[in-house]
């Protein structure tokens, strides 16, 4: 009984921390969309065909970070198209591409000849008819952060100014991914990303996100964050840090203070191997403790704290403005 009293701060503590690490918090559904206008029988070579390119592209994903594949003869081909986020580790984007792959069905459960499936760090296509390299820019989601900037003029422009840089090097790169921040006030930055199918040309990716940025006067105009996601291209934009990187890539300036998915999961490695004296212990586990509770009142308030981090986990802190031929899920 007493070793019971004496590991239970431990087992508090560490039942605290899981919480707060919890992987499974950013494979919260973005959006998915189901295509009624045609449908499979169950059981049908179709159908078959379909599991096996679900299969693949889980598989898959993780290698490079994006996968097409083709399997079947006409008229039971499926084409399916996996995306994972450019700044994921290979371990987040094999779990999110796996969970993706499974949730389509369950999402469009009238057995869909076309769908798709949106997550914080990957996206997930199939169809009937072949989508390789043709470009689909309508907007599925739209979502806006719910405060206003204090500079609107200042910050639409300095917003405009770097979304058209990284829309450029994503054009240009094989990754076709960017992501940077640039000045807006005095030690307050704008950071933003913007990301292709890498299956799209270069000209093609500039297009679509040419495409997609115009749609910010509408859903996100003055607002502190926004993103616009189609099938084929995305952006997001904030004043905190969301990079899953320990820093973005260029173009950016010096970032304010961030810490990576990575660097949390080695921190949480870290402290629940290292052996820690009960006073420590405890002292930490109250810690912790505290920040759940505090994090769990912050996802109930609509305002957005600049030093939050930019996870679409936190889904009800945002409001949709619009979705087009989809349902949003979280």
């Amino acid at each position: 009984m007493q070793s019971l009293k004496l590991i239970a701060p431990h087992l508090f503590f560490f039942a605290c921390l899981f919480y707060v690490f919890d992987p499974t918090e950013s494979q919260n559904i973005i959006y998915s969309y189901c295509d009624t206008g045609n449908n499979y029988t169950s059981g049908s070579v179709f159908e078959q065909n379909l599991n096996l390119t679900l299969t693949s592209l889980a598989s898959n994903a993780s290698l490079t970070g994006f996968s097409t594949t083709a399997i079947g003869q006409n008229p039971n081909t499926v084409y399916g198209l996996v995306l994972c986020r450019g700044d994921v580790s290979q371990q987040d984007c094999q779990a999110c591409a796996s969970t993706a792959s499974i949730e389509i069905i369950k999402q469009c459960s009238n057995n869909n000849k076309e769908a798709a499936i949106s997550y914080d760090n990957c996206l997930l296509r199939y169809s009937d008819r072949r989508f390789f390299s043709t470009v689909d820019s309508s907007p599925k989601l739209m979502l806006y952060n719910v405060n206003n900037v204090t500079e609107p003029v200042v910050f639409n422009r300095q917003l405009g100014n770097l979304l058209r840089n990284l829309s450029s090097n994503a054009a240009s790169s094989t990754s076709k991914f960017s992501a940077g921040q640039t000045n807006f006030l005095d030690f307050q930055y704008i950071n933003a990303m913007v990301q292709c199918t890498r299956d799209l040309a270069g000209n093609n990716c500039s297009n679509c996100l040419q495409d997609i940025i115009r749609y910010i006067p509408q859903c996100c105009n003055g607002k502190e964050g926004g993103q616009v996601l189609s099938l084929s291209c995305n952006l997001r934009f904030e004043i905190y840090s969301f990079f899953l990187l320990s820093s973005p890539p260029p173009p950016s300036l010096v970032q304010p203070n961030s810490t990576s998915q990575d660097e949390k999961k080695s921190t949480s490695k870290v402290i629940v191997f290292v052996a820690i004296p009960l006073a420590a212990t405890m002292v930490v586990a109250l810690i912790v403790c505290c920040c759940f509770f505090w994090r769990n009142g912050k996802k109930k308030r609509v305002d957005t704290d600049p030093d939050q981090e930019g996870s679409m986990a936190t889904l009800d802190q945002w409001n949709s403005y619009g979705a087009i031929g989809s349902s949003a899920a979280g």
